[in-house]
């Protein structure tokens, strides 16, 4: 379980392969960062274009750690 339930989702650019931002949901929802990227990864490939624009916006308007 999370220790914080106050917690706000931010960006963890030291855990990060980019931007932070699967490492952030990762740490925030307290799932391995590996299952979020693999979700990522195929959430890019069915919608290239969603997942780029979400992504993106994500990185610019999260916060960072």
């Amino acid at each position: 379980m999370r220790e914080q339930y106050n917690q706000k989702l931010r960006l963890d650019r030291q855990h990060g392969k980019l931007a932070g931002v699967c490492a952030g949901f990762a740490k925030h929802y307290d799932h391995s960062v590996g299952l979020i990227r693999l979700m990522a990864i195929v959430l890019f490939i069915c919608f290239p274009l969603a997942m780029l624009v979400a992504y993106g916006l994500a990185a610019m308007i999260l916060p960072n750690y």
